[in-house]
């Protein structure tokens, strides 16, 4: 392959693109993520391309020198699924305050220079801190939708994007299937505009209820983004607790009841009273099946009685009476 001489700052982008062989265009898709839909690592490149790791590299390396491509940060594209729309008065789920730890695969010399370098770097306005074995992210982001099951898989398009992105940027290895060394650890949901929030901060009142296992502060009401929110805090209950109150739309001891007891809805309860109503039938049906064959068994016994008197009859004793008893004569 013709090896091409260093394009200079002022070629344009198009230009260095038109320089580029067709085999260089594919490595360059997959590096930035144009083909897949997200960057990948030059592990994967190699796997992908049935590679080795080195020519991968080299390959990388001759990109960089063509000045197509850089191994820095890469800001991450727009997610395909909009956010919106979100209009101003209306209530919505707002997630955010996220808190990833994970455990690094694999990592190589470029990783363990950042370490001596330094703890702490900046990605998409997430925090990321790095360590040995492990990498802290805490999110800045938030993820706006009409419930909570429409947020998550919001937050999950961009994580997965974003854990590519990661990969490539700090050349480790974190996305192996099979591994479960990815723990959120923290995870926020607010309800905004919600109506007991607003109610409360009228009356200078606040909310904090602490789970009762862990003690855990569990559900707050806030309105630090300039709207009242209602927040489920925990840690491994935030998610549930929030579809619980956005169906349980009421007042602060009938949410200490949700959470704790998860009442049946309405309708749950309907089903109940209808499946103890037809307990009730099959249960009078039973008894008064139950109180024929009684009344059978009494009517067989008494035949037997009736029997048993008909072959042992009674004997009884005949008293004769005079019928013309003279007292004078009886005591002369």
């Amino acid at each position: 392959m013709k090896r091409l001489k260093k394009v200079s700052k002022k070629t344009s982008q198009k230009n260095f693109l038109l320089l580029l062989t067709s085999i260089q265009k594919t490595y360059l898709g997959l590096l930035t993520g144009k083909t897949t839909g997200y960057p990948l690592t030059p592990q994967q490149v190699a796997k992908e391309r049935g590679v080795t790791l080195r020519a991968v590299n080299n390959m990388i390396s001759k990109l960089e020198n063509l000045g197509v491509f850089s191994r820095g940060y890469q800001k991450l594209p727009e997610s395909r699924v909009t956010h919106k729309p979100i209009f101003k008065g209306n209530s919505y789920i707002r997630r955010h305050a996220e808190h990833w730890n994970i455990k690094i695969v694999w990592s190589g010399n470029k990783y363990n220079k950042l370490l001596r370098t330094g703890n702490k770097i900046i990605i998409d306005n997430n925090t990321i801190t790095i360590h040995p074995k492990t990498i802290n992210i805490y999110s800045h982001q938030e993820f706006k939708a009409d419930d909570v099951d429409k947020a998550d898989y919001l937050a999950q398009e961009y994580w997965m994007r974003f854990f590519k992105l990661l990969e490539n940027k700090l050349a480790v290895v974190i996305l192996k299937e099979g591994r479960h060394n990815i723990k959120l650890c923290r995870i926020h949901y607010a309800d905004v505009h919600n109506g007991i929030a607003e109610r409360l901060r009228y009356n200078k009142e606040k909310l904090r209820i602490y789970d009762l296992e862990d003690g855990k502060l569990r559900i707050i009401t806030d309105f630090s983004n300039l709207a009242d929110e209602l927040e489920s805090q925990h840690p491994s209950k935030a998610p549930e607790d929030m579809k619980r109150i956005k169906k349980h739309n009421l007042g602060k001891k009938y949410i200490r009841d949700i959470i704790e007891n998860d009442p049946p809805t309405n309708s749950e309860l309907s089903n109940i009273l209808k499946c103890s109503l037809k307990i009730q039938l099959q249960t009078q049906e039973q008894l008064k099946i139950s109180a024929q064959a009684l009344e059978l068994v009494s009517k067989q016994l008494k035949t037997v009685v009736d029997s048993i008197n008909a072959l042992f009859p009674k004997e009884t004793k005949k008293t004769e009476v005079k019928e013309n008893f003279d007292f004078q004569e009886y005591i002369g």
